[in-house]
């Protein structure tokens, strides 16, 4: 209610046609299963805890639901332009993986990702080994990310305003125009 979105039962990962529309008509697609006890800290495919208390809470905040439907109506237009990986990264920077710290604040989680894995969650925030760097939307729709271990980089907002006008007024073709098809920059060097 207080921004408009709806929740949708999927029976899982969705292909990213459907997915993308969704997110267009500000409905939130939530898996349909629950992790078993030994998956509590991570799991590959998402799954309604996942969703539940990683996803969902954040589709509050009007800034960033605002960007989410942003990104469904974008998404396939840069798929067709050959950034499917490009526009990927930047979802599981910011939806999966993504840190804020706004002036005078500590560095708080955000991302889905994140918020359902606690020693990721406090290795992101709390270790001096976890690598912050700045976000900019050309340098996250080009670095690499890993699915099966911490990330190597988290990219840390200044705000949500600045990811949503970063996306909305970025020139996302032309990144997907300089950069489709060289290799993805090690998130460790960012």
């Amino acid at each position: 209610k207080l921004t408009g979105w709806e929740i949708v039962a999927v029976p899982g990962l969705i292909p990213a046609g459907p997915f993308f529309d969704h997110l267009a008509n500000r409905r939130f697609p939530v898996t349909n299963w629950l992790r078993t006890k030994k998956e509590l800290d991570y799991i590959v495919e998402p799954d309604m805890f996942h969703d539940f208390f990683g996803h969902v809470p954040i589709l509050t905040q009007p800034v960033f639901a605002d960007f989410m439907q942003m990104y469904g109506e974008k998404a396939e237009d840069m798929i067709a332009l050959g950034g499917d990986e490009m526009i990927t990264r930047l979802y599981w920077y910011s939806a999966e993986y993504g840190l804020i710290q706004e002036p005078g604040q500590p560095v708080k989680a955000f991302g889905a990702g994140l918020m359902s894995s606690f020693t990721e969650l406090q290795f992101a925030v709390e270790s001096k080994d976890a690598h912050h760097v700045r976000f900019d939307l050309e340098t996250v729709m080009r670095t690499g990310y890993e699915i099966d271990k911490f990330q190597r980089a988290y990219f840390v907002l200044p705000s949500f305003d600045a990811l949503r006008d970063a996306f909305a007024n970025g020139d996302l073709a032309g990144i997907v125009a300089r950069f489709k098809g060289r290799p993805a920059l090690d998130p460790s060097m960012v």
